[in-house]
């Protein structure tokens, strides 16, 4: 009686512990299941492009808001090559990751509805060491408008130096008391040959002394109003003498 009654509580304990074994599985391959439905979900639906590539760079799978990005229909990309999408000028920029590296990359890259070049952000990782993944993973958007800002930015900033460098007008920038900029016509008016030479002076130093504390007024009047009412000013002069000038102040970024 004692032999079956342990051989029964022997065999419970399998029975439970084989139970328990089998819910665990079942609890984490439910598990497993749910957090890659999740992911799938997160990928399928997200505004940026996510795109698994090969060693050759060719395309093994694209996320719809990658196909939407670039314009192509639903599974028109997989098998391409990303070199052939890419601006040729750009070409050099599609340089491999090590494993395990990530490296960001602007490109240009041709849309496939309009033929128009977009400017693409893409982030790319080497996972090809990863067993479940074995494949670069790419993240991208697209930053047309950004960059198209960028350089509408430098352009201009680039025409107001050329303007401001051509005016025949002295125009002088100041910041702390210490002069950070000259243009040359400022800088011939005073008596240099270059604009270097006067850079880096206190610029109460080209001020005669008797005008200072007037200057110093307007000055605090242009920081706190952000500009001033224009004054007369004499200002030194390279052989030590003063020669009258009209100045207005601004307040503006400058660097």
């Amino acid at each position: 009686g004692n032999h079956l009654d342990a051989s029964k509580a022997t065999y419970e304990r399998a029975l439970s512990s084989t139970t328990a074994s089998a819910e665990n599985r079942w609890a984490a391959t439910y598990g497993l299941a749910e957090t890659e439905r999740r992911f799938r979900t997160l990928v399928e639906y997200a505004a940026d492009g996510i795109g698994l590539l090969d060693d050759r760079g060719v395309v093994l799978y694209m996320s719809p808001g990658g196909e939407r990005t670039l314009g192509f229909a639903p599974g028109e990309l997989v098998g391409r090559s990303a070199a052939e999408l890419t601006h040729p000028e750009d070409a050099h920029l599609l340089t491999a990751p090590a494993p395990g590296e990530t490296r960001t990359r602007v490109v240009r890259v041709r849309h496939a509805g309009d033929g128009a070049w977009r400017w693409i952000e893409t982030t790319n990782t080497n996972l090809t060491h990863e067993f479940s993944i074995r494949a670069y993973v790419a993240s991208f958007r697209d930053v047309t408008k950004r960059v198209e800002a960028e350089q509408l930015l430098r352009r201009s900033e680039a025409n107001f130096r050329a303007l401001i460098e051509r005016a025949p007008t002295l125009i002088l920038v100041h910041r702390d008391g210490v002069v950070r900029y000259v243009n040359p016509a400022a800088a011939t008016s005073l008596g240099y040959d270059s604009s270097s030479e006067i850079v880096g002076k206190p610029v109460m130093d080209l001020v005669h002394p008797d005008d200072r504390a007037a200057v110093r007024a307007r000055m605090d009047h242009t920081t706190r109003a952000g500009g001033g009412a224009p004054g007369v000013v004499r200002m030194k002069h390279r052989d030590g003498k003063y020669i009258a000038t009209e100045g207005e102040g601004v307040l503006l970024d400058f660097d």
